[in-house]
């Protein structure tokens, strides 16, 4: 079993920070989406996606909860 490093502890402190949020898409951009084709069955029936945000970074949003906390260290 292997203690947890100070970049592991770190990282873990400001993934507790880090928020997640909810983009809706727009009527347009949702009708877009289940006209085109080459998406999935999924992203043709989304409603919009969500992100991630970091207090230390406001105007800049993420796609994963680690990657916001990455960019903090």
């Amino acid at each position: 079993m292997s203690a947890m490093t100070n970049y592991e502890a770190a990282l873990k402190a400001e993934m507790k920070k880090v928020t997640r949020l909810f983009q809706a898409y727009s009527s347009e951009q949702r009708a877009n989406h289940a006209a085109c084709h080459r998406l999935g069955y999924r992203q043709r029936k989304a409603l919009g996606e969500f992100f991630y945000m970091h207090p230390d970074f406001p105007d800049r949003a993420f796609s994963t909860r680690k990657r916001a906390a990455v960019a903090a260290l």
